[in-house]
């Protein structure tokens, strides 16, 4: 009977470890983003779709918006080359647009672009977004602030130091430490 215990046994650990062995491995890159976010209430809303990810914050009152998209298919796209797209699309959609790079450095070893752009749209439509782009290994990842009436040199500078210390991280290898605050919460 013991025979059959250690066998059974045995059978239910390698079922185990192969479903173990099977699962996708956990995403190592990651979005250092502080909570919570300035400037509050916020409502939070998340959509996917084909492997785009975006988190959208909405603070109707003051007409603002914070998104942070997550496109693996454009991983490792240049930063340069999605700030291109994007101020096509401006010049597409606006009458009037503007862009200006604040920013195009190495932010813990990734490719990294702050931006921001005023989109004029008619008479009463009128936009400023500030854009931090990171191209990653697994991912290119966009956080937007975007401000739908006149913006104060206080909202700019809280969200532009805010955006400072938005970076990415990834734990597979050296070159990209994470923050300690990463794993543990603090």
């Amino acid at each position: 009977m013991n025979r059959w215990v250690l066998a059974a046994l045995a059978a239910v650990i390698l079922v185990l470890v192969t479903v173990a062995a099977l699962r996708p491995k956990p995403d190592d890159e990651h979005l250092v983003q502080l909570q919570p976010l300035p400037g509050g209430p916020w409502q939070e809303r998340q959509r996917s779709h084909n492997n785009i990810h975006e988190t959208l914050w909405v603070n109707r009152q003051k007409q603002q918006s914070l998104s942070v998209i997550v496109s693996r298919p454009e991983a490792g796209e240049p930063v340069m080359k999605f700030h291109n797209k994007d101020d096509a699309i401006g010049r597409k959609a606006c009458h009037k647009y503007s862009s200006q790079i604040l920013g195009n450095i190495l932010d813990n070893g990734y490719p990294t672009l702050t931006s921001t752009s005023t989109c004029v749209r008619g008479e009463q439509f009128k936009s400023v977004t500030l854009r931090k782009v990171i191209s990653g290994r697994d991912a290119l990842y966009v956080v937007q602030k975007v401000w739908k009436d006149p913006v104060s040199d206080d909202s700019w500078n809280r969200w532009l130091g805010y955006l400072k210390r938005v970076r990415l991280c990834d734990d597979r290898t050296a070159e990209h430490p994470c923050p300690h605050s990463v794993h543990t919460g603090d």
